[in-house]
């Protein structure tokens, strides 16, 4: 609140090589956009359209960003809601996709009613070749408790196959039949 520049630095993190790094700065950087909004909504605005800025430019580095993005979807829902369309875009590029399944099922947990209409359009994805594609689609469904996600579950071969989660702080490595509430491990 009142240091501007740490959003810089957070941002800095972003692009670090190290996975657990750069989940904690998008997570941080989500909640210091939710304190930010209170105070100043315009600068949270500038905040995400510039996350969204690198993707316009194919040479551009993304590292992060749509991880951080989700993450200030998640903190300030009533403000961010209608970004969440464009991270649909992202779904459609494998190597982005990942990412943007993780920004998705970080906004379910806390809002599944703003991304529910996702489901249709994801669930060909637990049918990747891409373990962290299969293992985020799975948990996006999970954490909008559709049945969907049992079903898709109970058609995959390998039901312990695992993939790292970011939660509170530290990442879990959680096997799929866990990304599934209530599933039969």
């Amino acid at each position: 609140r009142h240091d501007k520049k740490t959003v810089r630095h957070l941002q800095r993190l972003l692009c670090s090589h190290d996975d657990l790094l750069r989940l904690r700065a998008a997570d941080i950087l989500g909640r210091a956009s939710a304190i930010t909004a209170a105070d100043n909504p315009k600068a949270a605005v500038a905040l995400l359209q510039g996350l969204f800025y690198p993707f316009t430019y194919s040479n551009a580095s993304s590292w992060g960003s749509i991880e951080a993005i989700g993450e200030i979807i998640a903190n300030v829902p009533t403000l961010f809601a209608g970004y969440i369309s464009q991270l649909y875009q992202f779904l459609e590029d494998e190597q982005l996709r990942p990412h943007a399944l993780w920004a998705l099922g970080r906004i379910a947990r806390v809002r599944p009613d703003l991304v529910r209409r996702a489901t249709t359009r994801v669930l060909p994805f637990t049918r990747s070749p891409d373990p962290r594609t299969r293992g985020y689609t799975l948990w996006f469904l999970g954490n909008l408790g559709v049945p969907e996600a049992g079903e898709s579950l109970a058609l995959m071969e390998d039901k312990n196959e695992q993939v790292n989660i970011y939660e509170e702080g530290q990442l879990v490595k959680k096997s799929y039949s866990q990304l599934v509430p209530g599933s039969l491990s």
